[in-house]
């Protein structure tokens, strides 16, 4: 197997459960982009920030305390800390497992073979990658990319008072999620004091007493950022590059591998699964098609279905959603109802001083059958999990009416 991240040592730990033996082939840490570099340290600094937020709040609580600083480098320690001892621990089980973990790099010779072989590039000008590995957040910091690593890099500086600036590029912020979440959204980050532009061309970065930035804006008009880092946040394409699938003539289209419901490439005894087939990047996709292709490599009969997949955005606050959106429901021929509920109604939301935000139901008029939930505000991504089940077993909101909820909770919402 080829490649450590969540589709890969996922894909090794079930093929060694169906009786297989594994070469897992990494040339970096076990985990993969998600854990050592995106997903988990980006949630460990935004929880600093969220707990810098509440700290905020404590007068309106009635308790007082003293000043608190906030020490940057203690804080991103923490969060590679968080992650390395993660990394520790899928290190720990796939030795449980007798996974034989090579690392290097990897050429695909022919369908059974494998030979292992043991960006953006300027001063303050640094990609998600290097983000965690700064000792400061430097004042004003300039954030290209309205996806959502790009929306939570922004959101962190902001939450310890830092000047930023998120140029969007997409026509909407968070592009392919609902409108109203995305425009609620919006507002937001603009409310907490985060400089926002979409629809905007980034001409050229020059350095000048830091970086100064020059954005074309929808009008023509040019306008220029001074700021001490930009972080390209635009997001991630698949690698396939220098991975040989060329000369074993495994289908690429758009830059990624090409895949059928089983994940078979085009080529038998090669299955591809994770960020290179495209489609959804997300980790907790990625495990899933590595377990459906180890599956399958091991002769059983398993597909891959993507009708209700789980988006999570970690802003704050954040944006969860599966199915479909309005628009979406609306394009591909529905007949379309929704319905809100404002957490500003919710009472656990009032005791939490959490109330911004709304879940967005869309329902097929004609069945009553859900075809998409969508849910903007404090722990919206545990909220989601309920949807899933909605989604997946095709409930209509008549029966997810008769789901009883905990009282008093954000669930209740639903």
């Amino acid at each position: 197997m080829i490649g450590g991240g969540p589709a890969g040592y996922v894909a090794a730990i079930s093929a060694i459960q169906l009786n297989g033996k594994v070469v897992l082939v990494e040339v970096d840490e076990v985990g993969g982009t998600c854990l050592n570099r995106e997903c988990i340290p980006t949630k460990a600094l935004l929880e600093t920030v969220k707990m810098l937020k509440l700290l905020n709040k404590m007068r309106s609580h009635g308790l007082e305390a003293g000043d608190v600083r906030f020490n940057v480098k203690n804080s991103i320690a923490r969060s590679r800390g968080i992650v390395n001892k993660i990394v520790n621990g899928v290190k720990y089980l796939l030795e449980s497992y007798d996974v034989n973990v090579i690392k290097g790099r990897r050429v695909i010779l022919n369908p059974t073979t494998v030979k292992v072989v043991l960006g953006i590039n300027g001063k303050n000008v640094i990609t998600s990658d290097e983000f965690f590995t700064l000792e400061d957040i430097p004042g004003r910091v300039l954030v290209i990319g309205g996806r959502a690593v790009g929306v939570e890099l922004s959101t962190i500086p902001n939450g310890l008072g830092v000047k930023t600036i998120l140029v969007g590029i997409m026509e909407q912020l968070i592009p392919g999620e609902d409108r109203d979440i995305a425009k609620y959204l919006e507002r937001n980050l603009r409310s907490n004091g985060i400089k926002f532009y979409t629809r905007p061309k980034v001409l050229e970065i020059k350095s000048h007493n830091g970086k100064v930035v020059h954005v074309m804006k929808p009008d023509g008009s040019v306008e220029k950022f001074n700021v001490v880092f930009v972080v390209v946040a635009t997001g991630r394409k698949p690698n396939v590059e220098n991975l040989g699938v060329e000369a074993v003539n495994v289908n690429v289209e758009r830059g990624a591998i090409v895949v059928e419901e089983h994940m078979r490439t085009s080529t038998p005894n090669i299955y591809a699964a994770g960020d290179v087939v495209g489609g959804y990047m997300l980790a907790h996709v990625a495990s899933h098609e590595g377990m459906v292709a180890a599956e399958n490599v091991m002769g059983l009969d398993s597909k891959i279905s993507y009708d209700s997949i789980p988006r999570c955005i970690y802003s704050i606050p954040e944006v969860s959603s599966v199915g479909l959106s309005e628009g979406e429901a609306i394009s591909r021929g529905f007949k379309v109802s929704t319905g809100k509920f404002m957490f500003t109604a919710n009472g656990r939301a009032l005791t939490m001083d959490e109330t911004e935000g709304y879940v967005k139901m869309i329902v097929d008029s004609e069945t009553r059958r859900t075809l998409g939930v969508q849910i903007i505000g404090a722990y919206a991504s545990e909220l989601i999990t309920e949807a899933v089940f909605i989604i997946k077993n095709k409930l209509t909101v008549d029966g997810v009416s008769q789901h009883i909820h905990p009282h008093p909770t954000l669930s209740e919402a639903l």
